[in-house]
């Protein structure tokens, strides 16, 4: 309320010095000549007291409304001007609380000067900060081009691998093709010497068989027959030997092993294909009986062995890959055929295995640890060559020592082959050929086996069929 009554007291005082200064202005618009005149003279005087009482009280309100300015302060943006940057909340209007030199101003003049120090602190840990950063920005892209160069270098030695790669390929391939001509070339020039080493009649009789025994081919979709010199009995001359292999091995079929007929798992020496786990016993009764019947219509002409096989899994009614009972059928279809030649034959298997994957030992069965085989005549032997074999049977204990009632990898070889043997000898005599004419005999025997070191890994069993040129 007071500042209100000093605010009117302020307006009232200006009003009274315009007042004297409108008399005046006037009285100097009509001229002086009138001055003389009492009434002129009255407004005169009423104007020079106005102006006095106007001014008396704007000398009088001015301090009384603003009594720090009176004693000599200053506004505070004045001070802060002085001593540092003004505030934006201070205004023309605001004066300072404290009169320059005080210990408020002092104590706000510390104030300051430790909120600077503060700020020159944080700018100088940003800047450090900063250049931090800038030594692990410097840092990072030292370790991205390091790394890039190391890319390059990567990227040359791979492109550099590639091509030694590739031309290794090229020599490998090239080296595979010549092996397999060398080996091809090794067969024949066998094949020419074991016929030229025959008598006439045997040589001709060789030439028949031959003839005969390829021809069956043509009726075979998964089995091939190929001539072949080994392998050998000692002592038996006047043979004409053959390999059955599986078609999907062809690309070893030069070799001198074979290429193989059955490819067992690796730790295995079970038949493969065979889930029941009784093939041989099957083979004896209902299976076998099925396989005779499917294989007469071929070998009577009247259907393709193709074409009769095709139903023969529902047939058989046995749970077994139908891959396995298709080639036990074109098995049983050549056996057949041969023996319908009337010369005595024999098919041998032989086993292989690796040992990449050992020491280990897995239970054996007690029906399996007994094999009848054809020993090695050059036991010592490490070439694929060593294929030639005693003539007579001996029986082997297979298994691992002393109680036989494991087997390992050195086992694997034998087991297999006495496993596919006694499967080819169950089918020998399921269905015996009928025909008035004289038929040769057939078995089947093991050969011992071989562990094959190194690769490529090798667990086939291969069969191959020897035929005697000799006939009563």
């Amino acid at each position: 309320m007071k500042v209100v009554f000093e605010i009117l007291g302020l307006l009232v005082s200006g009003g009274f010095v315009a007042v004297a200064g409108l008399i005046v202005y006037r009285r100097y618009q009509r001229g002086l000549q009138t001055f003389g005149d009492f009434g002129e003279r009255w407004e005169v005087g009423l104007a020079a007291l106005l102006a006095l009482a106007g001014l008396f009280g704007l000398f009088v309100g001015v301090p009384t409304y603003h009594p720090k300015v009176a004693v000599g302060e200053v506004p505070r943006s004045i001070v802060l001007e002085e001593g540092g940057e003004p505030r934006g909340d201070d205004t023309v209007g605001e004066r300072s609380s404290a009169a320059p030199g005080t210990p408020e101003i002092e104590t706000r003049e510390d104030g300051l000067q430790t909120a600077v120090a503060l700020l020159k602190g944080q700018i100088e840990r940003l800047e450090s900060d900063l250049e931090r950063e800038r030594i692990t920005l410097s840092s990072v892209r030292r370790e991205a081009a390091h790394f890039q160069e190391e890319l390059a270098n990567e990227r040359a030695r791979a492109e550099d691998a590639a091509e030694r790669n590739e031309v290794l390929e090229v020599r490998l391939t090239k080296a595979d093709a010549e092996r397999q001509a060398a080996d091809r070339q090794a067969r024949e020039a066998w094949l020419a010497a074991d016929r030229a080493a025959l008598e006439e009649e045997q040589r001709e009789a060789f030439d028949e068989l031959t003839r005969e025994i390829l021809a069956l081919n043509e009726q075979l979709s998964l089995i091939t027959i190929r001539a072949t010199h080994w392998p050998r009995l000692a002592g038996l001359e006047a043979v004409a030997t053959f390999e059955l292999y599986l078609e999907d091995f062809a690309a070893d079929s030069d070799r001198p092993r074979g290429a193989g007929l059955f490819a067992f798992d690796r730790l295995s020496h079970k038949m493969p294909g065979d889930h029941e786990g009784r093939l041989k016993e099957a083979l004896g009764g209902n299976a076998g009986e099925v396989l005779c019947l499917v294989v007469a219509e071929p070998l009577a002409g009247r259907v393709p062995l193709k074409q009769a096989i095709e139903g023969l899994p529902e047939l058989a009614d046995y749970d077994a890959d139908p891959l396995l009972l298709s080639i036990l059928a074109e098995f049983q279809y050549i056996r057949t055929r041969v023996q319908l030649l009337g010369a005595d034959a024999l098919f041998t298997v032989r086993g292989y295995a690796d040992g990449e994957e050992g020491p280990w030992e897995l239970p054996l069965d007690t029906e399996d640890r007994a094999v009848s085989l054809h020993k090695n005549s050059d036991p010592m032997a490490s070439s694929d060559y060593a294929l030639t074999f005693r003539p007579e049977l001996t029986a082997e204990v297979q298994g691992r020592p002393a109680d036989y009632d494991s087997y390992g990898s050195e086992d694997l070889p034998n087991l297999r082959a006495a496993e596919v043997a006694d499967v080819l000898s169950a089918m020998l005599d399921a269905c015996p050929p009928q025909s008035r004419r004289k038929t040769g005999s057939v078995a089947a025997q093991v050969l011992e086996g071989r562990v094959q070191d190194g690769r490529p890994f090798d667990s086939r069993a291969r069969v191959n069929l020897l035929v005697s040129l000799d006939q009563e």
